[in-house]
């Protein structure tokens, strides 16, 4: 699984033991399914980690999908978009809805709040392309 994959995995297992919670009743039954659902290498990774744990240090749910956001480097996606926007700007022959769509990504995963987002794509956009009304 890819990092960007993450969320949108994340999202469909945690839809499910809520849907279903009635099956899966304990943090123990939830990461049983969330390993089901996980590929190599995630899986042995977290399989691994999650079974060296002891009844006194019984590995949470929360806290086995945070190993999994470790494991994955996601803790790391915020940093590494705000440095990728710090280089980013529209590329020749690149349309500003093309820029967009390319950009909109960076700026969810570094949190960049809605008047940075302007300023960034006002500043970074291909003079050439832009039309004042």
């Amino acid at each position: 699984m890819e990092p960007d994959d993450y969320k949108p995995w994340r999202y469909q297992v945690d839809r499910k033991l809520a849907a279903d919670s009635p099956i899966y009743p304990t943090d123990h039954d939830k990461i049983d399914y969330a390993l089901t659902q996980m590929v190599e290498p995630l899986f042995s990774a977290i399989q691994g980690w999650v079974a060296e744990s002891t009844d006194e240090s019984f590995v949470s749910y929360t806290e086995a999908m945070e190993e999994v956001e470790h494991y994955m480097n996601i803790h790391l996606e915020e940093n590494d978009a705000k440095k990728e926007l710090l280089s980013t700007k529209q590329r020749q022959g690149e349309t500003v809805t093309q820029y967009y769509h390319r950009i909109r990504p960076l700026w969810q995963k570094a949190k960049t709040s809605e008047q940075e987002r302007v300023e960034k794509f006002l500043t970074t956009m291909n003079p050439s392309r832009v039309t004042t009304c």
